[in-house]
């Protein structure tokens, strides 16, 4: 993947994210609508828990997502 557009995003998720799965992430504009606050990978069938890093440390909507959850799995991501 060469471009951070949302459609390819999208598409690696698809393509590499077991459907049903849950996926924990920052609000970044390719998974969330950050107006309406919804995710637009539940349109794909995941489960999907995020946390704005800008406004808060701990997710209002999902208590259990906060930056450390997030940052701790891209760290175990990276090192793959």
């Amino acid at each position: 993947m060469t471009s951070r557009e949302e459609i390819n995003m999208h598409l690696a998720i698809v393509k590499h994210v077991k459907k049903y799965s849950t996926l924990y992430t920052d609000s970044y504009a390719a998974y969330v609508n950050n107006h309406t606050k919804k995710s637009k990978l539940e349109d794909f069938g995941f489960c999907h828990e995020f946390v704005n890093h800008r406004i808060q440390f701990v997710s209002s909507l999902f208590p259990e997502v906060h930056t450390n959850t997030v940052e701790r799995l891209w760290r175990i991501v990276k090192t793959i």
